[in-house]
């Protein structure tokens, strides 16, 4: 929650081919391992105690960061010093792939795939909803591409 007079909004938390994690407006920690987190760094519901925690909770091997658009080089230089420093810590690699104004959401998405490998092939990306995204007035994607309530 931001404030007590701001709407909490729903969120859509995705998990795409049992590996990859992208956690929506949300630091709701997955069941299962995962390889790949992609890490909201900066929001204004978040603070950066809260994105490390988040981190070290999922301990994914891989960590790519999201919702940098907000944070001017600096901003993005001092947050991702931290998460990197304790992705280290904690067995994760963290790269920084993108930034705000850079590629687009079309080559972020090439990014995924490749690491989550052509997912084309097997008739679109397989989504998944571990049972601690549902509820709370959460939505989690699932395979057929509709949001539904979790």
């Amino acid at each position: 929650m931001i404030h007590a007079d701001v709407p909490v909004v729903p969120n859509l938390g995705v998990l795409i081919a049992d590996s990859v994690y992208h956690p929506g407006d949300s630091f709701i920690v997955p069941e299962a391992g995962i390889e790949m987190l992609l890490l909201p760094i900066h929001a204004p519901w978040s603070k950066i105690g809260e994105v490390l925690d988040f981190l070290i909770s999922v301990r994914a091997p891989r960590v790519l960061q999201i919702h940098d658009g907000l944070l001017n080089q600096r901003g993005i230089g001092l947050v991702e010093g931290h998460v990197d420093r304790v992705s280290q810590r904690y067995v994760s690699r963290f790269e920084h792939t993108w930034t705000a104004a850079s590629p687009s959401i079309c080559e972020r998405s090439a990014d995924l795939r490749s690491f989550a490998g052509d997912v084309s092939d097997a008739g679109g990306p397989s989504f998944s909803t571990p049972s601690s995204m549902t509820g709370a007035g959460g939505f989690v994607a699932r395979h057929n591409g509709r949001a539904s309530p979790g």
